[in-house]
């Protein structure tokens, strides 16, 4: 098996990846600080990432597949149109919230949701924390399997 090349080692053959050494806050990280002018705080479709799922398809798409999937799933009905909401107070977990883009349109489209989100990326917490317009739902940094403190879970 080929074992990881050492960060120096990372940019040969015009390769620009680099491993960071397993650490993945540090590589997402990275991807915000490259990223973060690109992005508008006040429009989701500019930091939902990692959901693309074609030339045709909104980068939205995930989040009301998902959005879906819990009516169906828990709320045992369908979504029968755009400016429907549930009504009912579901707690949303989001492990690996990432900038937040599913945690916002959640709370936009059901606002009786209780919405909670961990990355485990300091600066996609400060993303979050700092860049976004004011919000209801929690980001936590930390990863989900992470025990929580007294007064985490509220």
């Amino acid at each position: 098996a080929k074992s990881q090349p050492a960060d120096s080692e990372a940019n040969d053959a015009g390769s620009d990846w680099r491993w960071f050494d397993g650490d993945l806050n540090e590589y997402y990280n990275s991807l915000e600080r490259d990223e973060h002018g690109k992005r508008d705080p006040n429009v989701i479709t500019s930091y939902a990432v990692h959901r693309w799922l074609g030339p045709e398809a909104s980068t939205l798409i995930h989040y009301e597949l998902v959005r879906g999937e819990i009516y169906g799933r828990l709320l045992g009905t369908t979504l029968k149109d755009e400016g429907e909401e549930s009504k009912v107070g579901l707690r949303v977990f989001d492990a690996g919230c990432g900038l937040g883009p599913g945690l916002m349109y959640l709370e936009q489209k059901e606002p009786s949701w209780d919405l909670v989100g961990h990355t485990i990326s300091s600066e996609q917490h400060r993303w979050i924390t700092e860049d976004l317009p004011p919000h209801r739902f929690a980001a936590r940094l930390r990863s989900y399997d992470e025990p929580l403190a007294d007064g985490d879970g509220e």
